[in-house]
């Protein structure tokens, strides 16, 4: 699980361009593995739930084809 998420972390910083990157590196752990209160974790990081949502979307279309790969080989 360590490997995994370490080439998860290494994909979700090749986001870097997003203009949420900051956001990005503090909750993408959460967005993809709690199922946070996206209203709350919004108001936390001082954007709208929508836009949270779809850097939500955006994180997962970045990580799934790892994340594919991953349940394939394990």
């Amino acid at each position: 699980m360590r490997t995994l998420m370490a080439e998860l972390a290494r994909s979700v910083t090749t986001m870097s361009a997003d203009p949420h990157y900051s956001i990005v590196k503090a909750v993408w752990p959460a967005l993809l593995f709690e199922k946070p209160n996206i209203t709350a974790l919004a108001q936390q990081h001082a954007i709208i739930p929508r836009a949270l949502f779809n850097l939500k979307n955006r994180i997962v279309r970045r990580v799934m084809p790892m994340i594919e790969r991953w349940q394939i080989v394990g």
